[in-house]
């Protein structure tokens, strides 16, 4: 059996792809989006996984939701 070692991802390699995926999603259409958004700027997940709960027909908000939280200086 073989096992395979997948490299550990650098901060700067999520930022950049935090960063794309927010590009592709591109400027909030609704006030809710925008919260969503400042929040995950400010590094409040739970404000993020919230406002994603209560809005399940809203892709923008559940695609930031499931982007990793800010840890380590990721931004």
């Amino acid at each position: 059996m073989q096992t395979v070692q997948t490299p550990e991802l650098t901060p700067e390699q999520v930022n950049q792809a935090v960063n794309a995926i927010i590009e592709v999603l591109g400027s909030p259409q609704s006030d809710l989006q925008q919260l969503a958004l400042s929040a995950f700027h400010r590094g409040d997940y739970q404000t993020v996984k919230r406002l994603a709960a209560t809005n399940l027909s809203d892709c923008y908000l559940e695609t930031e939701r499931m982007l990793p939280p800010h840890r380590n200086g990721w931004r």
